[in-house]
């Protein structure tokens, strides 16, 4: 039924149609649709009325993950030393000879639930063109893989760990935490001479071996301070060794390697700072305009 309503100067059509007895049939999405025209062809009653309404709903957006967190599988394998998954990680090799443990495939796989893959993280890079790698995540202190694997072990998968990383991504060998450490403190720190000696080669390779050796955390400390505050008279030549100006850093405003030695009666350190030093050349100064003899008052005799 047709009808019109208005002035002469409005005139509005409308279709009226009598539903009292039409059957309703409504659908809301695209599925919906092309099941109401499979029923429609199949529906003899010319009283059914089909009515499609559009909703649009956005997609949720996929979200992206958070590069600047660590995947917690990177995580465990820099910790551990184990190079078959980092290696997978990073390289996806399908090699029988450099696979992970089934254990691991498993764990893998279950955070693609929750968490991106490492295939996925790869795939929003090239999409989103991120120049961020999977190796730039870090921990809440800031720490790098590299920094786990040098903190955690110096036998020889710890060092191919360290190789595989720093092959990868060369800038991390002095990269540091939001102390200030670059994975070298945290070596020597930890007392691992074998990794410290590693990473040393590495650096000298680089050419950059005596900015790493010299570069200070938020303590003013170099890692030679490192290995003095855990008393390893071992690390202490093996850094001389590499950089026999060493001891000279701070050269001001800062505690020396020397003050410690003496403080903490390392008397043994002491005779080696100042024996490996080129020239017999170091620093002696302390915090506070304080020197190495001001240390050997306060220590008193035993040194």
């Amino acid at each position: 039924m047709m009808t019109t309503t208005g002035d002469a100067a409005t005139t509005v059509n409308a279709l009226v149609v009598d539903v009292t007895n039409a059957k309703l049939m409504v659908a809301k999405s695209r599925g919906d649709c092309q099941g109401l025209k499979d029923l429609m062809n199949k529906e003899e009653d010319a009283t059914t009325m089909v009515v499609v309404m559009a909703t649009k709903q956005a997609e949720a957006a996929k979200p992206l993950p958070n590069l600047a967190c660590m995947h917690p599988l990177l995580a465990a394998a820099a910790c551990q030393g184990n190079w078959k998954e980092l290696n997978y990680l990073l390289n996806r090799s399908a090699e029988a000879s450099m696979m992970p443990s089934e254990e691991f495939i498993a764990r893998l796989a279950a955070y693609t639930a929750t968490a991106a893959t490492t295939a996925e993280v790869a795939d929003i890079i090239i999409e989103e063109g991120w120049t961020a790698s999977l190796l730039m995540g870090v921990t809440v202190e800031g720490d790098t893989p590299l920094h786990l694997v040098a903190a955690n072990g110096d036998g020889n998968d710890y060092k191919d760990c360290a190789d595989l990383i720093h092959g990868k991504e060369k800038h991390l060998l002095s990269k540091q935490n939001k102390k200030g450490d670059t994975p070298l403190h945290c070596a020597a720190r930890a007392r691992r001479s074998e990794m410290v000696s590693h990473l040393i080669d590495l650096a000298r390779r680089d050419g950059i071996l005596e900015g790493l050796l010299r570069m200070e955390n938020n303590s003013k400390e170099t890692a030679l301070h490192q290995a003095v505050l855990v008393g390893d008279n071992d690390m202490v030549k093996r850094l001389l060794k590499a950089d026999p100006e060493l001891a000279c850093f701070p050269k001001q405003g800062a505690t020396s390697p020397m003050y410690l030695a003496i403080l903490l009666k390392m008397g043994k350190i002491a005779e080696t700072l100042h024996d490996e030093s080129k020239d017999n050349d170091l620093s002696y100064s302390g915090p506070s305009g304080q020197n190495a003899l001001h240390a050997a008052v306060l220590r008193g005799p035993g040194i």
